[in-house]
């Protein structure tokens, strides 16, 4: 009898252990692989990796799996999405920012189509793709307001910037004249402005023209 008690509690602890450590790779199984396997051509995924996430609606529903040349001119993009997502045929990929820093993800987005579900391993054509902003072109646009303000601030307008022209924030108009108004003065401008606040267009005499160009490539950009 003394031997038994020991041993049903031994067998019990087994048991237990073995139904959580199925339940825990279920788990972690479920995050880290299976879903459905799709692929997505770009001309240009410039620092998307491996295991970058894929998003609907700001939600990661995937991740990229591999990345390689095709026809030896555009880039194919491997990805899986969680296999009660069903993606159509007219859904468009976007290559977008997560940040600064540099880090990228896929943004899917229903788009027009018969509705239509896209096979396993179905393909996104290059004409319902959009590749990351070139954000040396896109910043060198925006150096003369840049010299006005402070390296916090440039920071923070850049981001923002980013997430206008993604469609994630307000217009570029808006966030420009809501920059305008802060007060962090800059030495030009301070001498141009003779004891007063800086303006628009003592920091940057460019300002209406900016403004006006960045419009139109934000709206460009949210057709494309």
């Amino acid at each position: 009898m003394s031997i038994r008690a020991p041993l049903l509690k031994l067998i019990a602890f087994a048991a237990v252990t073995v139904l959580l450590t199925a339940m825990l790779a279920q788990t972690f199984g479920s995050f880290t692989g299976g879903g459905t396997s799709y692929r997505a051509r770009f001309t240009d995924v410039t620092g998307l990796l491996e295991g970058d996430d894929v998003r609907i609606a700001g939600v990661r529903v995937g991740q990229v799996e591999d990345i390689r040349v095709a026809d030896n001119t555009v880039a194919e993009v491997e990805f899986t999405v969680d296999g009660d997502i069903p993606l159509g045929t007219g859904v468009r990929a976007k290559v977008r920012y997560r940040n600064l820093v540099g880090q990228r993800y896929i943004a899917l987005s229903e788009g027009p189509g018969d509705g239509r579900p896209l096979p396993p391993d179905g393909l996104i054509p290059l004409a319902q793709t959009t590749p990351a902003l070139d954000l040396t072109v896109l910043f060198n646009g925006f150096r003369p307001l840049f010299t006005a303000l402070t390296p916090e601030d440039v920071n923070k307008l850049a981001y923002e910037i980013i997430q206008v022209l993604q469609g994630e924030g307000p217009t570029v108009t808006s966030l420009l004249r809501r920059t305008a108004s802060s007060p962090t003065p800059s030495p030009t401008a301070t001498r141009s402005s003779a004891g007063s606040s800086p303006t628009s267009t003592a920091c940057c005499p460019h300002w209406p023209i900016a403004t006006r160009a960045w419009t139109r490539r934000s709206a460009s950009y949210r057709a494309s």
